[in-house]
């Protein structure tokens, strides 16, 4: 109401969103999940108690190892795909780079920390070098700057094998 009374006719309802609104967006909601063997199997039978220990541990495991593959696919797809939009096509016009291709990689790279529960160190570092070919470069830069094209192509195209180490046989994570 003050910033009503304060603004006139430049106030804007959408600027000031409702305190549950805001909450809404804000807030978080956690959980933790044990995985574990019942203790009660462990006074029953003790082998089996520890075959299901070391079954729950292989299941995360193998888990951890999928996620890590997943996180690392995509954000091989990214790369490889801005190297493509920052090649020439065919008849050597410059392809169309799009912001929303730009701002869903940057927003891989920007929450890939929090996605990365499997603790995937390598591409945790090579996202960061990817991060910092393109930090400052808005797509402008990129549509009208040759030099900063090309310097981005060769920072990325050198990050794609890298990825293409990391991800080892990529037959396996072919998609």
């Amino acid at each position: 109401k003050e910033a009503q009374q304060k603004l006139g006719v430049l106030f804007n309802q959408k600027d000031y969103p409702s305190v549950a609104r805001l909450e809404g967006k804000f807030s978080m909601k956690w959980q933790i999940f044990g995985f574990d063997a019942p203790e009660s199997l462990k006074n029953t039978n003790v082998f089996l108690y520890q075959k299901e220990k070391e079954k729950i541990r292989k299941q995360c495991e193998e888990a951890g190892i999928e996620i890590m593959g997943l996180l690392r696919k995509e954000a091989l797809n990214y790369i490889n795909g801005l190297v493509s939009k920052l090649s020439p096509s065919n008849n050597g016009k410059q392809k169309r780079l799009h912001e929303s291709y730009m701002e869903k990689m940057r927003d891989f790279f920007d929450t890939f920390e929090a996605r990365n529960i499997a603790n995937d160190e390598q591409l945790s570092e090579a996202i960061q070098i990817a991060r910092k070919a393109i930090d400052g470069a808005s797509i402008e830069d990129l549509r009208d700057n040759e030099k900063l094209r090309q310097q981005v192509k060769l920072e990325f195209t050198a990050a794609a094998s890298v990825f293409d180490a990391m991800l080892g046989d990529a037959d396996e994570f072919a998609a």
